[in-house]
């Protein structure tokens, strides 16, 4: 490498200190001329002041002295005078020396004139010592001054020689890595090997590219390698050992850190396809450098290529509630799977009769699907014939059965535990008129064997037709009463004005949500506002502000829009599809319109919208139609409308599916916070697929169930990995919670194997609550040979997170084009080498300083 070298002081970046040095040995000396020519010491001031004025003029003045000397008979001083001059003359030959390697600067300069008047200064100082030395004892300690000086000088102005590439040296880097796994061996039809398709075009672009940049060749499998020419790549074939893997990020580090500057890019040739141990996209972002990925193989698989079905994740509620439906989701991955129909089924238990069956199809070879089942649990006859509660957490295995073919069926089948609570919901109806809304909603909640229901309905005046009992207990009118309301965990109340309600029962109403129990009001001529509840203590439980009796009602028909929290709650889990979303979604199917709304003023800053008007607006925004939110230790929501009945019974005549049911059981039991009701404790882990491919971290979430007497906030839950065959804990994490009352924790990525997962569940004082297992699987990497096509979204995705860019191979030219026209800059760092050591000068100083002191002792010299 060539290269042009400078002296640097570091220690006096502005020269200050070097002159001020060459300032000080100047007048020290001709201070010392002038005392000595004021003493009348004609021959030696001459002598000093011919030192103070470098060597340029001691040396003849020197060297006039020594033949002084030697013709007078002297011949010992005359041979003082010689080697003095010749000292000084090879001073200044040294010093000469360095201005001509360092280059001509002003600190370079300084430096060496500051060299020279040090060293005439210690010469000086011993001069007068000479007669009584002798040249061997005089040169030791004119030496261990010099030692000692320089030392002292190198200290202050550190100086460093800072080397600077030119030339070819100076061209910015870029580093090309060519794919040579197996996989670079395939042919895609009539083409040539992947391989020799790269070296052909790279073969093509040399010489561009070697005019702008200096080219740093490598080859990688599923090792690097760098080698010195494009030739020697030409040499090689993506055949034999080491090219059983493709480890990208490998590539990639080496690419990046393979010379002593950073790249100014990086180019890489490949098929995209990584299976080595690290992550890609995390070298890709610690490379510092924009990365240009250059795909090339097919973009499909071959027909060759082996088939695989895989279940790639299972998304299902932690909990669900007895005899309520819960939709179960899956996302299955289809390779090479075109034209062949497959099956998942849904099976309980050991239970070899799956409960659910439903076909997958696609005409593409490779295909994801989302599959949707939904899923009841149910309560099972006793011996006595009496229903008994199943298992708190109950197993759901999903399979598919594997296909001809098929290279894996491991991942064909995933394990799923559901925590299965079995609230007995207490459930107050209460109904200003007799309608249509109150027939449908009572007859769903009588049938709901999760709930105990009382309805009233008001017949006329302040009479109530009460049906329906709480255990053996009645209520045949409103309740006024801590312990009538005491009787129930939730209060629907629709369409009755608050004129028949006492006063004080209002204010138990507020109570009783107050301290953990559950309402909701729904829409009518005599809801809200218009039944005069604003400004009460009831208006304080609910999500909105009502406003006045004079609020306006809308009367025209209408479709729920659900704003983006509703899309994600709990009360419309399952059912979303049947309404419009807020990103523009429109609803499916024919659901049956709402026939108006209550007005209100507007959601309150606590509460959650999770449905509004689709058209009607006031100043606060959409009308709200549903709103939830927890009031003290209870819940509460406002449903304006009041004719959900609509959404049952048409589309139940044409056989159609219906969120009527769901809606409505739903509500209930988020009321009622069903999901933390349960007569013990248990507890439950999952996972997104219990078959997983070596690498990928383990996601683990865990819901528990704490309990009569137990505080929710107290539970602790740990999360441990074992091996299949034995009970050897290989690592135990404590799980996080969060505002959910979900716990979480990852662990890190197991070698491949056979394990099992627990999670254990703890009170504060440390009594067990419950625990669970799940059988895990992690596949052994990938084969190079698995994948074939070209992996388009992982080299999109390594481009476009480093600013690079993706393309085909055949658009290398246009690449080279785009680096080419990129300026190249000065990018190549001065390398800077210190010419100092400071602890070991500091020792240097001390040793000859004392030296000198102790030689002087010994010759007797002051």
């Amino acid at each position: 490498m060539i290269a042009t070298m400078s002296l640097q002081f570091q220690g006096s970046q502005n020269g200050l200190l070097l002159a001020g040095l060459l300032a000080a040995a100047t007048l020290l000396l001709v201070g010392l001329a002038v005392r000595q020519i004021t003493a009348r010491q004609w021959r030696s001031g001459v002598v000093v002041l011919a030192a103070a004025l470098t060597p340029v003029v001691f040396v003849p003045v020197m060297l006039l002295e020594a033949g002084r000397r030697y013709r007078s008979g002297d011949k010992r001083g005359g041979r003082h005078a010689w080697l003095s001059a010749v000292a000084a003359a090879a001073a200044l030959t040294i010093a000469a020396g360095v201005v001509a390697a360092a280059g001509v600067s002003q600190p370079v300069v300084l430096a060496a004139l500051a060299g020279m008047q040090v060293a005439m200064a210690v010469g000086v100082f011993y001069a007068g010592a000479s007669e009584r030395l002798g040249l061997g004892r005089l040169t030791a300690l004119m030496a261990l001054r010099s030692l000692a000086i320089g030392a002292l000088l190198t200290v202050l102005l550190q100086p460093a020689v800072a080397m600077l590439p030119t030339g070819e040296a100076l061209k910015p880097l870029l580093s090309i890595f060519v794919d040579r796994s197996a996989s670079m061996a395939a042919t895609d039809g009539a083409s040539p090997e992947r391989y020799t398709q790269a070296l052909e075009m790279l073969a093509s672009q040399r010489v561009r590219i070697e005019q702008t940049y200096r080219p740093i060749w490598g080859h990688f499998a599923a090792a690097p390698r760098r080698v010195a020419a494009l030739a020697e790549l030409a040499e090689l074939s993506p055949r034999g050992d080491g090219t059983d893997r493709t480890d990208l990020a490998a590539a990639i580090r080496m690419a990046a850190h393979s010379a002593r500057r950073r790249p100014r890019a990086i180019l890489l040739i490949t098929d995209g396809n990584h299976n080595g141990p690290e992550d890609i996209l995390q070298a890709a972002a610690e490379a510092r450098a924009p990365i240009y990925t250059l795909g090339v193989g097919a973009l499909t698989e071959p027909p060759t290529a082996r088939r695989n079905i895989e279940i790639v994740s299972v998304d299902a509620p932690l909990t669900a509630a007895a005899n309520v439906a819960a939709t179960i989701k899956l996302t299955v991955r289809m390779t090479h799977w075109a034209n062949t129909p497959a099956e998942v089924r849904l099976f309980e238990g050991m239970d070899p009769t799956p409960l659910l069956v439903q076909g997958i199809w696609t005409d593409q070879p490779d295909a994801t699907r989302t599959v949707t089942l939904d899923w009841t649990p149910k309560d099972r006859p006793g011996d006595d014939g009496s229903t008994s509660a199943p298992s708190p957490v109950v197993e759901l295995r999903v399979a598919i059965p594997p296909g001809d073919g098929e290279i894996i069926s491991d991942d064909n089948e995933a394990i799923v535990h559901v925590l299965v609570t079995h609230p007995k919901i207490r459930v107050l109806y209460i109904e200003g008129t007799v309608r249509a809304e109150y027939k449908y909603l009572r007859r769903h909640l009588d049938s709901d064997p999760n709930i105990e229901l009382i309805s009233l309905v008001r017949i006329r005046d302040r009479r109530f037709w009460a049906r329906g009992r709480i255990g053996d207990k009645p209520l045949a009118s409103l309740p006024a009463s801590e312990a009538d309301f005491a009787m129930f965990d939730v209060i629907i109340l629709s369409d009755l004005d608050k004129l028949f309600w006492e006063a004080t029962a209002l204010k138990r109403l507020e109570a009783f949500v107050d301290r953990g129990g559950g309402l909701v009001m729904l829409g009518g001529t005599s809801s809200f506002g218009p039944g005069g509840y604003g400004g009460t203590a009831v208006e304080d439980a609910l999500p909105v502000h009502m406003g006045s009796r004079e609020t306006a009602s809308v009367t025209a028909p209408f479709g729920l829009r659900l704003t983006a929290a509703g899309d994600a709650h709990p009360i419309l889990r399952g059912i979303t599809d049947f309404f419009a979303g807020a990103d523009g979604r429109a609803a499916e199917g024919d659901l049956a319109a709402l026939r108006g709304c209550s007005g209100v003023v507007g959601a309150k800053p606590a509460a959650t919208v999770l449905a509004v008007h689709p058209t009607e607006a006031n100043a606060a925004g959409p009308l709200v139609v549903l709103a939830v939110q927890s009031y003290g230790a209870g819940r509460s929501a406002a449903f304006t409308a009041d004719t959900t009945w609509q959404w049952d019974l048409p589309m139940k005549a044409t056989g159609a599916d219906s969120p009527y049911v769901r809606f409505w059981s739903q509500l209930v039991r988020w009321l009622a916070g069903a999901e933390n009701r349960h007569e013990g404790s248990a507890a439950v882990a999952r996972l997104r697929r219990t078959y997983m491919p070596a690498g990928e971290a383990i996601a683990v979430t865990a819901a528990v169930a704490a309990g009569e007497g137990a505080d929710p906030a107290d539970v602790r839950v740990v999360c441990e990995l074992m091996a299949a065959e034995r009970d050897e804990i290989i690592t135990s994490q404590p799980m996080r919670t969060n505002d959910d009352g979900v716990f979480s924790a990852d662990l890190a990525a197991p070698s491949p194997g056979r394990y099992r997962l627990g999670v254990r569940a703890a009170d504060g004082t440390g009594r067990p609550l419950g625990e669970d297992m799940l059988a895990v699987v992690v596949a052994s990497p990938p084969t190079e040979l698995d994948r074939l096509a070209r992996n388009e979204r992982l080299l999109g995705e390594v481009a476009g997170r480093t600013g690079g860019r993706y393309a085909d191979l055949t658009a290398l030219p246009e690449i080279v084009d785009a680096l080419w026209l990129a300026p190249a800059g000065a990018e190549m760092a001065a390398t800077t080498i210190k010419l100092y050591h400071l602890p070991w000068l500091f020792v240097l100083f001390v040793a000859a300083i004392t030296c000198e002191w102790v030689l002087r002792r010994r010759w007797e010299l002051t």
